[in-house]
Order: C-alpha cells, then sequence, then structure tokens
C-alpha cells in the first residue's frame, strides 16, 4: 500500500511542510504576510518490483498573514508496475502558527489531496483521498541547531479498496523529530526521524496493522536568502515481518524558492 500511495504522500510532504525565517530548509519556516513560497521535490525509490518508480510534486504557498498560510500542490508518478506517467495528484492545505513566544515555535496545520488512481486501476471510480492533519512544536536549541517535534495523523479513503460494500481505507500516526543544522551561511543539514505505530488498512474482511520507522537526511545549499536546493537520502523500515519487503531507500533533490 505505501508504494501505491507514493504520489500522494509526496504531495502531502510538500503541502504540510511549510510551517527562524530564513526559507533554507528549517523545519518551523512559515512565509509571512505577502510572501510566496514554490517547493519541488523529485524522488525516487527503490523496494518491492511492482512499485519501483518516481515521483514529483509542486507547490506554491501564500502567506495570508504573520501566522497563517494556504497552499495548493500537485504532483506525478510513475510505477514500474504500470510504465506509464500520471499526473493525477492535487491538494490543498491551511497552517496556522498557534504558538510564538520566547523562540518557542508551534504549528498546526491540515490538508486533503485528491489522487486519481483510475487510469491504472480501470475502476469507474479509483479517486483516492487523502486527509491530514498534524502539529509540530520546537525552537532553536542552540546556535544554529533547530529542532521541532511533531504529530501527524493521515487517512486515506478510495474505491478501488472496496472489494466489498464494507466502507476502505488506511488510516496512520507518525510521531517524530525534525531538526536543521547551520554549517555556515550557504550551507546547512536537515534530517528527520519519524516513528510509526501503526498504519491500519480496512480491507474486505478485516485490518491488518503495520507499524514502520522512516528517516531522511538531507544537505541543502542556499543560493541567498529566500532561495535554495538540496539532496536527500531516506530510509523506511518496516517492523513487522509481513511487510519486510516493503523496505524501501528513497533519493531525491529539492529546489525552493520565495518571492
Amino acid at each position: 500500500m505505501k508504494k501505491v500511495l507514493l504520489t500522494s504522500a509526496l504531495v502531502m510532504s510538500v503541502v504540510a511542510s511549510a510551517s527562524a525565517n530564513r526559507f533554507d530548509g528549517n523545519p518551523l519556516y512559515r512565509p509571512l504576510e505577502g510572501q510566496w513560497v514554490s517547493d519541488t521535490t523529485i524522488m525516487t525509490n527503490t523496494g518491492t518490483e511492482a512499485f519501483k518508480g518516481w515521483g514529483v510534486g509542486t507547490s506554491l504557498e501564500y502567506g495570508i498573514t504573520d501566522r497563517l498560510s494556504v497552499t495548493v500542490a500537485t504532483g506525478a508518478a510513475m510505477f514500474d508496475m504500470f510504465d506509464e506517467t500520471h499526473w493525477g495528484t492535487w491538494g490543498a492545505g491551511l497552517s496556522f502558527r498557534a504558538l510564538d513566544n520566547n523562540g518557542l515555535l508551534g504549528d498546526v496545520y491540515g490538508a486533503i489531496t485528491r489522487t486519481t488512481m483510475s487510469d491504472w486501476w480501470q475502476f469507474d471510480n479509483g479517486d483516492l483521498y487523502t486527509w491530514t492533519i498534524g502539529t509540530r512544536i520546537g525552537g532553536e536549541v542552540a546556535p544554529g541547531f533547530t529542532l521541532a517535534g511533531f504529530a501527524e495523523y493521515t487517512y486515506i479513503e478510495t474505491d478501488f479498496l472496496r472489494w466489498d460494500r464494507r466502507d476502505n481505507g488506511v488510516a496512520g500516526l507518525a510521531l517524530g523529530v525534525m531538526g536543521q543544522y547551520l554549517i555556515d551561511n550557504n550551507w546547512n543539514v536537515t534530517g528527520q526521524f519519524a516513528y510509526v505505530p501503526f498504519t491500519r488498512a480496512f480491507g474486505s474482511n478485516d485490518f491488518f496493522d503495520s507499524r514502520a520507522i522512516d528517516m531522511t537526511l538531507a544537505v541543502n545549499y542556499n543560493f541567498t536568502d529566500t532561495m535554495f536546493t538540496g539532496l536527500q537520502v531516506g530510509r523506511t523500515i518496516m517492523l513487522d515481518d509481513m511487510f519486510t519487503e516493503m523496505d524501501e531507500w528513497t533519493l531525491g533533490a529539492r529546489f525552493g524558492v520565495q518571492f
């Protein structure tokens, strides 16, 4: 299931990640009132042969106020299993700075995406809907070092899982930390560690749970205070025996500009 949702997950990461206010990969960054941010990620993955492929996601975020921003996003993917590229993911989200007190920053955010799967799965209604809500809180814990904890809940519903007339969907929770270390004015390193205590898929007769650890490490270069690029590597480890074949590595590139 994780590989099927590559495009949606990619766009969701772009929709939800916008939240220190230098646009350089900082996990607590957010655009101020009147500012626009364009953020694009290209990603490829290893794993099961069926769901190897690549994805691209891009977002545009606007600061309505210094504390409230809105994001729209879109994405495409290609899987080896289908041997075709499909551009069919669209999303929108809101992020609100709920806490700003003596350097302690906190955001709450929500987003929804729609991914059209019918071209791949040949169903009349194969659309996939993803709802996400989350929060992050943190700040600069040492000179040049920002750290934030986060919690995120995602629910996915789609008719292509509807093998009978019961409701079918996938629910998941992620808990983790993300951070950034400034090497100098141009270079910085960012990372994220997440524990997924459950991803519950509701099937035709019962449900099954899976647990995972997800890690990402990125090196970013700032062209200016408002433009950066980066390379990232990720590792997903499934903690349940029946899903270990879904372990994967990801490799990606990111480019962002604020205007």
